[in-house]
């Protein structure tokens, strides 16, 4: 009985860590789309494409259909640089191509005619019009993150940047410093967060008590309406915060917390007379 039980335990906790892996891979849908072509318009099938993250130097590859079409999916959020190449024709590469999380983003290639060894190179192109899904959402990438001011270091806060999106008013009933928003018209229980693609949400009452450190943070994807398929669980605020990876190079993070009220504003209809909160 004592074998049975501790193979069921086993059993139960891979379950668990597995179920955890697929939910992540489900909800993260960043990907890279686009078509090859040649000066004609038409396509370029079999073509060659090779995705370079210019961070962490992983590649991902793939090759155009008979359309001219590919489709690189589950990368990670970073910037780019990609290459499409093909017998004949002139390779070329499209660098400092930005990739949100939870975004499909296009990258289209007209080759020429040439020899394969010569290469033409694209810089700092700018990022295309998102035609290939109709979310609405705001990404906070890590310099914003960085740099903006939070109350408490507390990255939640950063949600309420996007539009549509305000402070919860319900009273905390899970812990103290549970917090919970109002957004796209609906309730505060219609709101999902996830953390690399996994719920840190408390599903009872629908509120977040679990808080991720800043320096930790890479990027924060709000979404408030016309959810893909995976996202609709609920109406109101999608808020997925993606953690950072390391990369080639090194980097850390420093800060100063004040903690007076010489800086602090007094309330609106404070009077001027009454001393300051504490903090």
């Amino acid at each position: 009985m004592q074998k049975l039980s501790l193979v069921v335990g086993l059993f139960f906790v891979m379950s668990i860590l597995v179920f955890s892996v697929a939910e992540a891979q489900v909800v993260t849908t960043t990907a890279l789309v686009g078509t090859v072509t040649d000066t004609t318009g038409a396509a370029i099938p079999t073509s060659q494409i090779v995705a370079t993250n210019e961070q962490t130097h992983e590649v991902y590859k793939a090759m155009t259909n008979a359309d001219g079409y590919y489709n690189i999916e589950f990368v990670k959020a970073g910037t780019y640089s990609i290459t499409a190449s093909q017998l004949g024709m002139q390779t070329l590469t499209k660098t400092g191509v930005l990739v949100p999380t939870d975004q499909i983003v296009r990258a289209d290639f007209v080759l020429t005619v040439g020899k394969t060894t010569q290469r033409v190179t694209v810089l700092s192109q700018a990022p295309p019009m998102q035609t290939d899904e109709a979310s609405l959402r705001e990404t906070i990438n890590t310099q914003q993150t960085d740099d903006l001011p939070l109350n408490g270091r507390d990255v939640l806060k950063l949600s309420t940047l996007a539009p549509t999106v305000l402070p919860g008013t319900k009273d905390s009933t899970t812990a103290e410093g549970a917090e919970d928003f109002n957004a796209a018209g609906a309730r505060e229980i219609q709101n999902d967060i996830t953390l690399d693609g996994v719920s840190i949400m408390n599903n009872i009452v629908n509120e977040v008590t679990f808080k991720p450190s800043l320096d930790t943070i890479a990027s924060v994807d709000i979404q408030t309406g016309t959810y893909q398929a995976q996202y609709g669980n609920y109406m109101g605020l999608h808020m997925n915060l993606v953690t950072k990876s390391g990369t080639n190079q090194f980097h850390g993070a420093i800060y100063e917390f004040a903690r007076n009220d010489d800086l602090d504003a007094r309330a609106f209809f404070e009077s001027p007379t009454t001393p300051k909160a504490p903090f």
